[in-house]
């Protein structure tokens, strides 16, 4: 507190964490040193870091969770996957309920509601739902209504996300699901030698093919909703697959590519040795 206050502001400016993947559950707030170092730090972290309401499906019977984002560089995640409430005998466990894009549209309408409040201001969201078998489709009308000022809009598979899969949000990074991508992994494929580990990496690779025609679809579509419906909300649509930076390989691995009907159940075993990496800027395991 002794330095001039110009570079105290530099201090708490570059003590801030960058760009994060935010999901509903409070331990992102955990990186957010500035809130407790003083109160000086603290009313320059929620500035940048504004308060949002973050209710999951429990709401309004549950308390609803705060996060901090930062609404400039931080993506929100949404999980459209539907739970049951949890049973007494199970309380720590989640049952998968009806579909989200099975229900009747005033049903739907108001579990989307639900879903999306506190994110009138986001700028960066990204849905998570299965991609190969339900339309997110009818969800643009419900997420325009929602957040009006959004810019990006990320689809990707919802058996990628969950709290406890990924504990450190800065080790998450969305890659657009394209045809450099595929390209890139098939590359990556052919320089594998065990042939049961070829075997199964096989089928996460047609898992991604079998995406990518879906991404295709979406690229095509939203576009022409844009132009139809959209007038001055234009945010860019992206079709990700969720990405883990995995220490010891020294490569991004996607994960969890399990809720789908080429892979479900498949598990996946990481090998004692690791292929070499190609000599690319990027790794992709």
């Amino acid at each position: 507190m002794s330095l001039p206050p110009e570079i105290r502001l530099m201090v708490w400016l570059e003590s801030c964490p960058g760009p994060r993947i935010v999901t509903h559950h409070s331990k992102h707030n955990r990186n957010m040193i500035l809130l407790g170092v003083c109160r000086e730090s603290r009313k320059i972290a929620l500035l940048k870091y504004p308060q949002l309401l973050s209710p999951t499906q429990e709401f309004p019977n549950a308390v609803t969770p705060v996060l901090y984002v930062n609404r400039d560089t931080d993506v929100v995640v949404r999980d459209l996957t539907m739970y049951q409430p949890r049973s007494p005998a199970h309380p720590g466990r989640r049952i998968a309920g009806p579909s989200l894009f099975k229900m009747p549209e005033d049903q739907l309408n108001k579990a989307c509601y639900r879903i999306f409040s506190g994110l009138s201001r986001v700028k960066h969201l990204a849905l998570a739902f299965d991609l190969l078998r339900e339309n997110g489709g009818i969800l643009f009308g419900t997420v325009q209504a929602c957040c009006p000022e959004l810019r990006t809009l990320i689809l990707f598979p919802s058996s990628q996300v969950g709290s406890r899969k990924h504990p450190k949000a800065a080790n998450l990074k969305f890659f657009d699901l394209d045809s450099n991508l595929v390209d890139y992994i098939v590359s990556r494929w052919d320089t594998i030698g065990d042939r049961t580990l070829k075997r199964k990496a096989l089928r996460g690779l047609a898992t991604i093919l079998t995406l990518l025609d879906h991404a295709s679809q979406y690229l095509n579509v939203f576009p022409s909703y844009v132009t139809t419906h959209g007038h001055q909300w234009t945010p860019k649509i992206r079709v990700c697959l969720l990405a883990r930076w995995i220490e010891p390989a020294e490569a991004w691995q996607t994960r969890l590519l399990d809720g789908d009907h080429y892979s479900r159940g498949f598990i996946v075993r990481v090998p004692r040795r690791l292929p070499p990496p190609l000599p690319l800027p990027l790794d992709l395991c």
